[in-house]
C-alpha cells in the first residue's frame, strides 16, 4: 500500500485514528509520550475539520517536503501529496500504520469486528472474517501467553476486508 492509498482509505472509511508501529510496538513521541498517529480532527473551533501525521517520525521523514515540517503535517498547510510522500518515507523505514480501538470512528464498527472475531466458533469467525483460523485463535488466546495477539491492532487492509464481509452479509438479509 501506498502513503496515497492509505491516506485515501484512510478519509473513505471515516477512521480517527491509526497509531504507527515497528516490530509491533506503538511508537510514542519520545518528550511527550503521545501515540504518533495518522489523525482526524473533527469540529475544531478554530480550523474545522483536518487530517494529518503527527510525532517525531514526521520531522525525521518529512525534511525537504515541507518547508514548515515539524512534528505535525497536516491539511492546513499540506497538500495530500505531501503527506503521502511522508507516509512512504515512513514505510520505506520499516513502519506500519495500524488500526487500534481508539481510531475507530464508532463504537458500532468497533463492537462488530470485536462479535465477528469472539462470538461463535473459531472457524465461524474466520469464515466471517476473512482472517485465517490461526489469527482468530490468536486473538483469543490467552493475554498471558506467547499465542496471544492484540486483535485492536489491525492493519487497515484487515479492518476493510471485515467491514466489508460483514456489510455484505448484512445486506443478504
Amino acid at each position: 500500500m501506498t502513503g496515497k492509498e492509505l491516506l485515501k482509505s484512510f478519509l473513505n472509511l471515516g477512521l480517527e485514528e491509526m497509531a504507527i508501529y515497528k516490530d509491533g510496538v506503538m511508537q510514542l513521541n519520545a518528550d511527550t509520550g503521545n501515540i504518533q498517529s495518522l489523525f482526524i480532527v473533527k469540529n475544531d473551533e478554530e480550523f474545522g475539520t483536518f487530517y494529518g501525521i503527527y510525532g517525531d517520525l514526521v520531522g525525521e521523514y518529512g525534511v525537504n517536503i515541507h518547508q514548515r515540517m515539524s512534528g505535525q503535517i497536516d491539511n492546513r498547510t499540506s497538500s495530500d501529496d505531501e503527506m503521502a510522500q511522508v507516509i512512504d518515507k515512513i514505510f520505506a523505514a520499516g513502519y506500519e500504520f495500524k488500526i487500534f480501538s481508539r481510531g475507530l470512528t464508532t463504537d458500532e464498527s468497533f463492537e462488530k469486528i470485536r462479535k465477528a472475531i469472539f462470538e461463535g466458533t473459531a472457524p465461524e469467525a474466520s469464515e466471517k472474517t476473512g482472517l485465517s483460523l490461526q489469527a482468530i485463535k490468536q486473538y483469543r488466546a490467552d493475554e498471558n501467553t506467547t499465542a496471544y495477539r492484540d486483535w485492536q491492532g489491525m492493519n487497515l487492509k484487515s479492518v476493510q476486508n471485515i467491514l466489508e464481509r460483514l456489510n455484505k452479509d448484512v445486506d443478504k438479509d
